[in-house]
């Protein structure tokens, strides 16, 4: 039993915890696709981010939170899209859900009062990301809702496969992005993430990073669990140094490989008095 998923049930709505109880019957066992604590954590704390009368759920991806949004019970429409069907994917409410491309939504502007593109843009090729922007924002009347990795270290994941990350999110690349946006960083095991929340009065406001705390006190939801709550003090330096956290791994390797070598490989040192090492006089190295 995963405590971190038990402690999601505990802290969310009643309705994300119905969604995490129905996706553990549906997906016993871990795999590709399959949320864990901290998948459930993004989500159900998004969830709750969602104003207005109706939903868009974009990259529904296994259909977890896209039932979690129309289970929560507050919204009029809930409409899920995605590029193809996941294998994953079960529809296990009555949502809409449509195949079609975010650099190409096909509906009107400002038809949907909320979009949640959660794990979607980092999928796309460079070029393809303003366009998918601007379709997001076209279509969003009053939130969008995003999450993308941040700071992500290569080899980027599964960046060779169709389905893979095909980019890294930094600082100055997510201000040039998202300039009216509040950011909020969240916990991940290697690598964490950000939240990013565009409306009009943070558009006011300009660029803002803020906490998890801070951001459920602005909106009335309840507290975003963070990184004290769900990863050890490994976990935590791990996710928020990933680069210089490797290059310690590394360097602490190749330090005891070379002591491991040295004390295994050592010369006999002839002393006087004794037996002179066989060999033609030539030194012995000895395992």
């Amino acid at each position: 039993m995963d405590s971190k998923i038990e402690l999601m049930k505990a802290h969310y709505p009643a309705y994300v915890r119905e969604t995490i109880e129905q996706y553990e019957k549906l997906f016993p066992q871990a795999g590709l696709g399959v949320y864990g604590g901290f998948e459930w954590n993004r989500v159900g704390f998004a969830s709750q981010l969602a104003t207005g009368n109706s939903v868009l759920d974009v990259g529904v991806g296994n259909g977890a939170l896209l039932a979690m949004l129309w289970r929560s019970g507050r919204f009029k429409r809930v409409c899920g899209i995605d590029i193809r069907r996941m294998t994953k994917l079960r529809l296990t409410t009555p949502a809409e859900f449509r195949l079609m491309n975010v650099t190409d939504l096909e509906f009107a502007d400002g038809e949907f009062d909320t979009i949640l593109c959660m794990e979607v843009i980092e999928h796309l090729p460079v070029d393809q990301v303003d366009p998918a922007l601007a379709q997001l924002r076209r279509v969003a009347r009053q939130r969008l809702i995003m999450t993308v990795p941040y700071n992500e270290p290569y080899p980027l994941f599964h960046q060779k496969s169709p389905g893979g990350h095909k980019q890294s999110f930094d600082m100055s690349k997510l201000r040039r992005l998202f300039p009216s946006a509040s950011l909020t960083e969240l916990p991940w095991r290697r690598v964490n993430w950000m939240l990013i929340v565009e409306t009009p009065q943070i558009a006011n406001a300009g660029f803002r990073l803020r906490s998890g705390k801070e951001l459920s006190k602005e909106f009335g939801v309840t507290r975003l669990l963070g990184a004290k709550d769900l990863l050890t003090m490994r976990q935590r330096l791990t996710s928020s140094f990933p680069k210089e956290h490797k290059a310690r791994k590394l360097i602490g390797r190749i330090v005891r490989l070379v002591r491991k070598i040295s004390n295994r490989w050592k010369p006999v040192v002839a002393t006087k008095g004794k037996a002179q090492p066989e060999a033609d006089d030539k030194e012995v190295w000895t395992a």
